[in-house]
């Protein structure tokens, strides 16, 4: 399922699952997805599976290099912040064991995955599934990145490399 998309774009689907599991949820969903492609484009993923690892090590492929930033330094802050404080938590759950997805984040992997045919790009790219996410202009993601200036058409042109 995911040998089109890019090292980078696994490990945020790998860090949405380290996410959801820490707050001990039964299914990966959007919100977990975004937190991880927001801390993926901070630069912070390292850090991020390192401080949420189990007993087990965990391999990190691709280019240690830091991405170039999409996202304001600040709002990324402010959102990180505000998705954490929305998140119920239980009792984690180990990264060893499954997670079932949930139908939003199936559908944001779904379009994802279009959007980069459409786009006749090569590979699903962490933006990519931040543009399929923003699709749906009624959820909370896509509202307070409107609010921040941030539309999916800047995330398109940003994929596009006009930005």
């Amino acid at each position: 399922m995911f040998e089109k998309y890019s090292d980078r774009a696994r490990q945020v689907i790998f860090l949405a699952r380290m996410k959801a599991g820490q707050r001990g949820a039964a299914s990966i969903e959007v919100n977990d997805l975004l937190a991880a492609i927001v801390i993926e484009d901070q630069g912070d993923f390292r850090k991020a599976v390192s401080e949420g690892r189990d007993s087990r090590d965990v391999i990190i492929r691709g280019d240690p290099s830091e991405p170039s930033r999409f996202l304001p330094s600040t709002f990324a802050r402010e959102l990180l912040g505000r998705l954490e404080s929305e998140n119920s938590t239980s009792s984690p759950i180990p990264n060893s064991e499954e997670m079932a997805l949930s139908d939003g984040f199936k559908h944001t992997l779904v379009r994802a995955a279009v959007l980069c045919e459409e786009m006749r790009q090569n590979q699903v790219e962490p933006m990519h599934l931040l543009a399929a996410i923003l699709e749906d202009d009624s959820s909370q993601a896509a509202q307070f990145f409107r609010y921040a200036g941030i539309t999916r058409e800047n995330v398109l042109a940003y994929l596009r490399g006009e930005t």
